[in-house]
């Protein structure tokens, strides 16, 4: 009998799904060498009623603590961003659609997203048991996260504000009959150019064939169909397009200005003049899609 009566006690006791809203502590911490801003989303009620708030600004490097109260149900959803890094990098749990400056909301919508704000996806982390009437969830975030664009993520320069400088994405979409070829050029610094091609494009189709922080939001691009020929009997200069030396087969060259741009003398690796079309980002854009046509 005394054991049936412990069984029944343990059972009555509440779990933290069921328990009403409490405080809960977030301890976020950023492992990236720039800001983040955090959003959360919880429920008030143990029906499901929900609420989100943020941005949490947390410095590189640094971790922020921080209390919201009247949480129910045993699991927070979060988010973090910088510049065009988002976390969860993986898989979400949901998305809200949310505005991009600091906001405290009982008004969830979900995808499609309005023009005035945009989608963003959550994470679901365990809320656990802390002190008397308290929970706390632990988060972590950092450029480890993203995988094969690590390296892209630790080397992102860093805004005024504190926050990454926004990701450039050039997306390009070929001739709808063929497949066609692409080449870019980027500048190394100021005296310096790296050429690099030929990257291969499926007929009616895209392909992203640049992604990082061109020095001077800027780099030009060719791209020709695959029957076409790419080589320029004349040099094109001009605020749009310029001439930069290239090679017949696959190639990745650096050099100086002086010898692959705007030039007909080209070296022995990369001995055609080709003409390339520039692509310029503006302040507030970070993805860029260019078209091409066959013969021109």
């Amino acid at each position: 009998m005394l054991r049936l009566l412990i069984l029944i006690a343990v059972l009555a006791v509440p779990t933290m799904a069921d328990a009403q809203a409490r405080p809960v502590l977030m301890r976020l911490c950023n492992d990236a060498p720039f800001a983040v801003g955090v959003a959360a989303a919880y429920n008030t009620t143990p029906s499901g009623g929900r609420r989100a708030e943020g941005w949490f600004r947390v410095e590189a490097g640094d971790c922020l603590e921080g209390a919201l109260h009247g949480v129910a149900g045993d699991r927070m959803g979060l988010a973090a961003f910088s510049g065009t890094w988002q976390w969860p990098a993986g898989e979400a749990a949901f998305s809200h659609c949310l505005p991009a400056d600091s906001f405290n909301t009982g008004v969830l919508d979900v995808p499609p997203c309005a023009d005035t704000v945009r989608e963003i996806a959550f994470t679901s982390r365990p809320i656990r048991p802390f002190r008397a009437e308290w929970g706390v969830v632990d988060w972590r975030v950092g450029c480890a996260d993203f995988g094969e664009d690590a390296d892209l993520c630790l080397g992102s320069p860093v805004e005024r504000d504190g926050y990454s400088a926004p990701v450039r994405e050039l997306q390009v979409c070929g001739p709808s009959l063929e497949g066609g070829l692409v080449a870019l050029a980027e500048p190394v610094d100021a005296n310096t150019w790296r050429v690099r091609g030929w990257m291969a494009l499926e007929a009616d189709s895209c392909v992203v064939v640049y992604s990082g922080f061109p020095n001077g939001d800027r780099v030009y691009v060719h791209g020709h169909a695959a029957s076409e020929a790419a080589v320029s009997t004349t040099r094109v200069g001009g605020p749009t397009r310029a001439t930069f030396c290239a090679s017949g087969d696959v190639f990745d060259i650096t050099a100086p200005a002086s010898e692959i741009f705007n030039t007909t003398e080209c070296p022995p690796e990369a001995p055609y003049p080709v003409v390339f079309d520039r692509i310029r980002w503006q302040s507030n854009v970070s993805r860029f899609t260019h078209f091409f046509r066959a013969g021109g």
